[in-house]
């Protein structure tokens, strides 16, 4: 209030405690009382307090500060009414104690009211221009965009030659065999288990018989059902139960399978 030339210091405080007036003034009675204060209003010489702050025992009243404060008229100024009154005024308050009445007296009290709310364009225009950012937004921006060239740049390094490492541990064909066998015996996939020896079956015989490399599809057609047949002296119904029959339905018939199988194979070899 200082810059406007009022004798009044304006202080941070509130206070949710009920407060007399105790005083007269524009709009103000001796009995009246608001239910909250919002900030600390100390008047210097010539101006005249009301609703003061508690003060402790042995304190002058007004030395906390007051909630409203009224200026005399000097000069060319009128009478001036400093009201820290913004929660009394609130929707949430108008009605608590005597602050309707208080609100009402101040605002209608002249039949003219300008309601004034300052905004950043009336600020000095020989001042320097309004910046609504904050002070630290360029360091960040350098640092944000450091940031991110140092992240391209490790993301587009070349990578050099690849270097090979030996193994920690070399694992057997036989055992990784025989454990690939003991999860298919422990999850009972008994058709699982068929399909893949049938699978490896036809992949050697067709290699075998040159009916194709070992990377061919281990599919048995009616063609290299009769071929197989033809290499073994079995008939075909038999050749054909043992590589395109239904899947075993126990243990004991995957056994019986892969010893079928076996021989098939014995027989594709010696012919």
């Amino acid at each position: 209030m200082s810059s406007l030339g009022y004798p009044i210091q304006v202080l941070s405080g509130s206070s949710n405690d009920p407060v007399p007036a105790r005083c007269t003034g524009p709009g103000v009675s001796a009995g009246d009382t608001i239910s909250r204060m919002s900030v600390r209003l100390v008047p210097r010489s010539g101006a005249k307090g009301c609703f003061p702050y508690a003060v402790p025992d042995g304190v002058t009243e007004g030395g906390s500060g007051y909630a409203m404060v009224t200026i005399p008229a000097t000069g060319s100024k009128p009478e001036t009414v400093v009201a820290g009154l913004q929660y009394v005024m609130s929707n949430s308050r108008i009605l608590d104690a005597d602050n309707a009445g208080v609100a009402v007296r101040l605002l209608g009290g002249a039949p003219r009211l300008v309601w004034y709310q300052p905004d950043v364009t009336d600020s000095d225009p020989a001042a320097d221009s309004f910046d609504p950012w904050p002070a630290w937004q360029w360091p960040a921006v350098w640092v944000l965009g450091l940031a991110f060239v140092l992240f391209a740049v490790a993301l587009g390094r070349r990578f050099g030659r690849l270097v090979p490492e030996p193994l920690p541990v070399v694992v057997k064909a036989s055992e990784t065999t025989e454990s690939r066998a003991r999860l298919y015996q422990r999850t009972h996939d008994v058709a699982r288990a068929a399909a893949i020896l049938r699978q490896g079956t036809i992949r050697r015989l067709r290699q075998r018989l040159g009916s194709g490399g070992p990377h061919s599809d281990p599919v048995a057609d009616p063609a290299f059902v009769a071929l197989v047949a033809a290499a073994t002296g079995l008939p075909e119904i038999v050749v054909a139960q043992r590589l395109v029959g239904p899947p075993p339905a126990s243990d004991d018939a995957l056994i019986a399978l892969s010893q079928d199988l076996a021989d098939l194979e014995e027989k594709a070899t010696h012919t």
